[in-house]
């Protein structure tokens, strides 16, 4: 969904937000796995938590 709204340009962020929002979802686990991911997080605390302030980021950026 994010490469969607960012390829039709509806993703309303600057560069850096942009990187910034990305590479939270790929260095926690929650894109993409990797060797490099942060792993030492609850995953029962985190993963909520970061869904909604990701979601609060999304509805804010495609204004």
């Amino acid at each position: 969904m994010l490469e969607n709204l960012k390829k039709t340009g509806k993703l309303k962020l600057n560069k850096s937000d942009s990187s910034d929002l990305f590479n939270v979802l790929n260095g926690f686990k929650l894109r993409h796995s990797s060797a490099k991911d942060k792993t030492e997080y609850i995953k029962d605390i985190f993963y909520p938590w970061i869904f909604s302030k990701q979601l609060s980021a999304l509805d804010a950026s495609t204004l």
